[in-house]
C-alpha cells in the first residue's frame, strides 16, 4: 500500500533522513517511533507531500508519489492528515469542521457522511459547538473524524496524544485504535513513546538519528532486538560489561555461557530487570559465579524491584535492578546470586 525507498532528505544542507525504507501494507496500522529529532515527522511530511525528496521514491499504491524529480501535491494522493495540534478552525461548528474535508462533495451526501462519523465518534449532541468548547480528548476526536471524511486511503497521524493527560490520553488512544481498525484504515502514526507504538501498532518502524533501526511487530521488537538501540528504547535495561574467555562472558557479576563471540571479544550485556532473578541456590546457567548483595528494595503492585551488585562493591553504578514477582526473602543469612534467563537479555559486541 505504501513504499518508502532508500529516502534521503535534508535541511539547509544538514542531513535528517538517511536511506529510510520501508513497507505498509494495506489496512495496516504503522508506527513510526523513536526520541524527538530523530526524523518521524519528516517521514510524515515527505509522504504527505508536504516537502520534497532528495533522492529516494515513495509509492502510494501503484502510484509514483514522490521522487527526486517529482513531488504529487497533497491533494492528489489520497491521503488524511491528523496534526499534532489538530488544527481545528476556530469559527467553525464541529459540524463544519468534519464536512470542511468534503465541501466539493454534494450536500445531501456530505450531509450524510458527517453524521455518520459524528455517530461513530459519539459526538452527534455537540456537533454545534465551537472547538474551544471542547476538551482535548474531544478535540482529538473530531480532529481524526474530519481527517477520515474525505475517506482517505492512507491516515496520517501526527503525534495525535501528546496534548493529553495520562488517564484521557489512554481513554483516546483506545478509542481511536478502535475506529481504525473498525474502519480497516491503513495508518501511520507518529509518536515517541514505546508503550504508546506496543499498544496501537500492527507494526513498528524504530527510528533513530535519521535511519532505520529495526521494523517489526511489536513483539519482535521487544523480544528479538537487533541492536542496542532498539534493546534499550522499550522500557529499562541493565547494562553489564563482559568479555569472552573461552566458553565464558565474564562480568563484575560473574559469568556464563557463550556460544557466539570470538575469544578477547568485549561485550555489552543488555538485560530487562525481569530477564534477572536473584536465588540462593546458584545453577550451571546464567549469572551465578559471583556473590551479591541487595543495596534498595521495594514493592511495586505485585512485583518487587531490587537493585543489587556485587558483594562488597562500593561502586554505585556498577549495580542492577530486578523486578521479581511476589516476595522476595532477605533474612536469611545464605548468600545471594543473580541469575540470567536467555528470555530478555541480549549481547553485543563492543566496536
Amino acid at each position: 500500500m505504501l513504499k518508502v525507498e532508500d529516502a534521503h532528505f535534508s535541511i539547509s544542507g544538514t542531513s535528517i533522513l538517511d536511506g529510510v525504507s520501508f513497507e505498509i501494507i494495506e489496512g495496516e496500522i504503522a508506527c513510526l517511533l523513536g526520541p524527538s529529532g530523530s526524523g518521524k515527522t519528516s517521514i510524515l511530511r515527505l509522504i504527505a507531500g508536504l516537502e520534497s525528496l532528495d533522492s529516494g521514491k515513495i509509492f502510494i499504491g501503484d502510484q509514483l508519489v514522490s521522487n527526486k524529480q517529482r513531488n504529487l501535491p497533497p491533494n492528489k494522493r489520497g491521503i488524511g492528515f491528523l496534526f499534532q495540534d489538530y488544527a481545528l478552525f476556530p469559527h467553525l461548528t464541529v459540524h463544519q469542521n468534519i464536512a470542511w474535508g468534503i465541501r466539493k462533495t454534494e450536500k445531501d451526501k456530505s450531509r450524510v457522511i458527517v453524521k455518520q462519523l459524528l455517530d461513530r465518534i459519539q459526538m452527534y449532541d455537540q456537533a454545534q459547538k465551537y472547538p474551544h468548547e471542547l476538551s482535548g480528548g474531544e478535540q482529538q476526536r473530531v480532529a481524526l473524524a474530519r481527517a477520515q471524511a474525505c475517506q482517505p486511503n492512507l491516515l496520517l497521524l501526527d503525534e495525535p496524544f501528546s496534548g493529553l493527560d495520562t488517564n484521557l490520553r489512554n481513554n483516546i488512544r483506545e478509542q481511536t485504535s478502535v475506529i481504525l481498525r473498525s474502519d480497516k484504515v491503513t495508518s501511520i502514526i507518529v509518536t515517541h513513546d514505546p508503550e504508546e507504538a506496543m499498544t496501537l501498532a500492527d507494526k513498528i518502524i524504530l527510528i533513530n538519528n535519521g535511519k532505520i533501526s529495526q521494523v517489526g511487530n511489536p513483539d519482535e521488537l521487544y523480544r528479538s532486538p537487533n541492536n542496542k538501540f532498539a534493546a534499550s528504547f522499550f522500557g529499562d535495561i541493565n547494562r553489564l560489561n563482559g568479555i569472552v574467555e573461552g566458553k565464558l562472558i565474564k562480568t563484575s557479576f560473574g559469568c556464563f555461557a557463550n556460544n557466539k563471540f570470538p575469544e578477547g571479544v568485549s561485550v555489552d550485556v543488555l538485560a530487562r530487570p525481569e530477564s534477572l532473578k536473584i536465588t540462593r541456590a546458584p545453577k550451571d546457567v546464567g549469572i551465578t559465579c559471583n556473590e551479591v548483595e541487595i543495596k534498595s528494595l521495594r514493592k511495586n503492585g505485585k512485583y518487587t524491584v531490587v537493585r543489587v551488585g556485587p558483594k562488597g562493591d562500593k561502586n554505585p553504578e556498577n549495580t542492577v535492578i530486578i523486578r521479581q514477582l511476589g516476595e522476595i526473602e532477605t533474612y536469611s543469612t545464605e548468600p545471594l546470586f543473580l541469575e540470567l534467563t536467555e528470555n530478555n537479555t541480549f549481547l553485543f559486541a563492543k566496536p
